[in-house]
């Protein structure tokens, strides 16, 4: 993947957040999530996540495993996107951080 296909604000060699059974082929990416604290990304199968799973890859090889993950790169950073399936479209919402007054 060339900088030119790369549309996502980050580059293509930015670290990004997934687990090994997505990496492996074992469950389909269904929940991404847009940090708004860290800018950082997340790529998850939509189950119960345990620290162990984790992987860290680059933004390339996370796209070039879902190809469908493209329609996602104007996610603003606080957002996560949705699915039920890859059979179905993303659907994008806000995430609301509970504010904490000093």
């Amino acid at each position: 993947m060339s900088d030119v296909d790369f549309h996502f604000p980050k580059s293509p060699k930015r670290a990004v957040f997934t687990l090994q059974q997505v990496i492996h082929g074992h469950d389909p990416i269904l929940m991404v999530f847009h940090d708004r604290e860290e800018d950082d990304w997340q790529f998850l199968n939509g189950k119960t996540v345990s620290q162990k799973d984790m992987l860290v890859v680059p933004f390339a090889k996370i796209l070039s495993h879902d190809p469908s993950l493209h329609t996602l790169a104007n996610l603003p950073a606080g957002w996560c996107a949705v699915r039920k399936s890859t059979n179905h479209a993303w659907e994008r919402k806000e995430l609301f951080a509970a504010k904490i007054k000093s």
